[in-house]
Formats: structure tokens, C-alpha cells, sequence
């Protein structure tokens, strides 16, 4: 897989300053009002301690990426090996969520895994059915403190 992030970033910064298109508008309707509502909701759900909620939200943020960006620049942003694993068989029962990040393309992905059990398999078959390198990384609760 490969993708070209100037590439990527010189059509999305065609919708700046000013739109000139309906494709332009929805770009910045993008990275604009939806994206900060989503960073909102996600940076609740991480301090609320909601994965699930999180990749919820991971999922919707993808999906208005699709729809958003993807048109102002179909030659980067198709982006099937990234779709491809986002909707995988194997993949989809072992997470609550997940989008391309970065300039997207067919880049790099973050997942919410279910289970630390599911985030192991996922890191297995990512790396022996995609030939992909997974970093996992677990995020645990503050400790409690007690008072005598």
C-alpha cells in the first residue's frame, strides 16, 4: 500500500480560505465543525473510560472522512487496503472501532480492541495476513487512591 500525503494535503487545501465547490465546503465542514464535535465526544469518552463509546466515535469520524474528503481526492483517499482491513471478517468482531489517521490514504489505522486478548489477535493478523507492523498500546485507569 502506499500514499502520497503532499499530494493528500495539497487537494485538501484547495477548500482554504474560501470554497469554491460543494466537495471544497464539505472539506471544511469536515475539518472544521464535525471534527472538532467528534474530538469533543472522544476526549469525554477517553476520560469517562469508554472504549466503546471511543470506537464508536473512531468509526463515525471515518466515515464522514469517506464521505468528506475522499472526493477531493479519490486518487489518494479510495484508499482500499486501508477499507480493507477496516471492515475485515477477522477484524470487525474483535474491535468497537477504528479510522485511518494521519493524512489517511492507505497509511496507517488505529483500532479500539475489545478485549486485551483481541488486541494480541488483531496484532498477529495484522502482521502474518497483512504483512503489517502493529503497535499496541493499552491505556489502563488511573490507580485508586485510598484514604484511612
Amino acid at each position: 500500500a502506499s500514499k502520497d500525503t503532499k499530494e493528500i494535503l495539497a487537494c485538501l487545501n484547495k477548500a482554504y480560505p474560501f470554497p469554491s465547490n460543494e466537495v471544497e465546503t464539505g472539506v471544511q465542514r469536515l475539518l472544521g465543525p464535525i471534527n472538532e464535535d467528534i474530538t469533543e465526544r472522544a476526549c469525554k469518552a477517553i476520560h469517562d473510560g469508554k472504549a466503546e463509546e471511543l470506537g464508536a466515535l473512531m468509526t463515525e469520524a471515518q466515515k464522514h472522512f469517506d464521505q468528506l474528503a475522499m472526493p477531493a481526492c479519490p486518487q489518494q483517499l479510495t484508499s482500499p487496503v486501508l477499507h480493507s482491513v477496516l471492515t475485515h471478517p477477522k477484524i470487525v468482531p474483535r474491535i468497537f472501532g477504528a479510522k485511518g489517521v494521519g493524512s489517511q490514504g492507505d497509511g496507517c489505522a488505529q483500532m479500539v480492541a475489545r478485549t486485551l486478548e483481541d488486541q494480541q489477535a488483531l496484532c498477529e493478523l495484522l502482521a502474518t495476513e497483512f504483512k503489517m507492523r502493529p503497535f499496541p498500546l493499552t491505556i489502563g485507569g488511573a490507580p485508586t487512591i485510598k484514604t484511612a
